[in-house]
């Protein structure tokens, strides 16, 4: 990436979740994993509240799921975490003009990779797009994956997961089944 960066400039890796809480939690797993990994450690030149900065002129940092957050940078990697609970079209800061702002970054990258990470919701905004797109087929620009809970989170209990599907089917279905919900459904 170092050589898509004009002098002095740093890319920057944004983790962008549905509000600052959410951030925090993804951005605490990803601190973590560099902090403790033998490979990657070395790489952690200093670590802020909501910023690592890379001895490789990278830094990773927590956004505000807002557009003009996200204008100006140079990405050549994004994180959207719970995709699905970004507010949808018709909004200023929607999750399309969102994701807009992050692709604008990653042009200056011969490879830019924009991760989408969410339990399913309504059948509509950008994550039922890439959705419609690209399961189950092949496609040269995204890849996309459905997997329950359970495949995700072995450390989950069957039985415990059992009951929240007596208690509300059709909301496990979208939770932990990774089924999207009808628009009325979810309304």
């Amino acid at each position: 990436h170092e050589r898509h960066l004009s002098k002095g400039e740093r890319g920057v890796i944004p983790l962008v979740a549905q509000d600052a809480r959410a951030a925090k939690i993804a951005f605490g797993y990803i601190k973590d994993y560099l902090t403790h990994s033998p490979l990657l450690a070395s790489l952690v030149e200093d670590v802020l509240a909501s910023e690592i900065t890379l001895t490789n002129g990278l830094s990773i940092v927590c956004f505000p799921c807002t557009q003009r957050s996200l204008r100006g940078w140079s990405i050549p990697a994004a994180v959207m975490d719970e995709l699905a609970f970004f507010r949808l079209e018709g909004s200023a800061d929607s999750d399309v003009e969102i994701q807009t702002s992050i692709r604008r970054g990653t042009l200056n990258f011969p490879s830019p990779r924009l991760v989408k990470i969410s339990t399913p919701y309504m059948k509509s905004g950008v994550l039922y797009d890439d959705f419609k797109k690209a399961f189950g087929q092949d496609n040269p620009d995204l890849l996309v994956w459905r997997a329950s809970s359970l495949l995700m989170n072995p450390s989950l209990r069957a039985e415990r997961l059992e009951r929240e599907q007596r208690l509300d089917p059709a909301r496990f279905a979208r939770e932990y089944h990774a089924e999207f919900a009808e628009d009325l459904e979810a309304f």
